[in-house]
């Protein structure tokens, strides 16, 4: 079942889906990708579409499931900033 929240209201759980909505004083979208393994993603542009119901092409590209962190890769990164003189301030500063 899908629940509309606004942030700070509800919670967010691992494997919940999401669709994150941008909204600034001249522009809104929802966040959009089409390519699963790219960091870049756009904006679907909401000026001619109701925020409710945005009418995505494929709504698979617009939301993201929560997940658990892998507890394997985080480690391994914080062992290299451990070794990194420059990450270890920021370290230190946590």
């Amino acid at each position: 079942m899908a629940v509309l929240a606004e942030a700070g209201h509800g919670s967010l759980h691992f494997g919940d889906t999401v669709l994150f909505l941008i909204k600034t004083k001249d522009y809104q979208g929802y966040v959009y990708s089409e390519l699963s393994s790219s960091p870049f993603l756009t904006v679907y542009n909401l000026k001619e579409h109701n925020e409710k119901n945005p009418d995505f092409p494929n709504i698979a590209f617009a939301s993201f499931k929560i997940m658990a962190p892998n507890k394997y890769k985080a480690k391994q990164q914080l062992k290299q900033a451990q070794l990194d003189p420059e990450s270890q301030e920021h370290l230190n500063a946590l």
